[in-house]
C-alpha cells in the first residue's frame, strides 16, 4: 500500500497525510517540538481548525524569516566592527612606530594613545 502525501504549502516539501506524518514533517522541516502534535492533530479536527493551524505556522514561518535575516545582520555587523578594530589596531601600531622614530622629542611630550 502506498503512502499518500500533499505539499507543504509552507515549504513545498511533502507530508504524509496521517497525523505521525504530518507530525513529523511540522518536527523536521519546521523545528517544531512539542506543538507539532497538537497542530498536526488540529489539521484533523475540521477545515475551520486546519485553516487556523496554517495561520498560525505561516505567521511562525515569517517570525523565523524575520530572526534570521536579524542574525545575518547582526553578524554582517559584527564582522564590519571587528574590521574596524582591526585596522584601529593597525593605526595605533603606527603611531607607537612613528613616536620612536622622531629623534631629539622627549618623551614627556608625548600623551599616552
Amino acid at each position: 500500500m502506498s503512502m499518500k502525501y500533499i505539499s507543504c504549502p509552507l515549504c513545498t516539501g511533502h507530508m504524509g497525510m496521517t497525523l505521525p506524518g504530518m507530525t513529523e514533517h511540522l518536527k523536521r522541516k519546521h523545528l517544531l517540538l512539542t506543538s507539532a502534535a497538537v497542530l498536526a492533530g488540529n489539521m484533523f479536527a475540521n477545515s475551520q481548525a486546519n485553516e487556523e493551524v496554517w495561520i498560525i505556522l505561516k505567521e511562525f514561518d515569517q517570525k523565523n524569516k524575520e530572526i534570521e535575516y536579524m542574525e545575518k545582520s547582526k553578524i554582517a555587523a559584527l564582522q564590519i566592527l571587528y574590521e574596524k578594530d582591526v585596522a584601529i589596531k593597525k593605526l595605533k601600531e603606527e603611531i607607537i612606530e612613528l613616536k620612536n622614530k622622531l629623534v631629539g622629542t622627549p618623551p614627556e611630550a608625548f600623551q599616552e594613545i
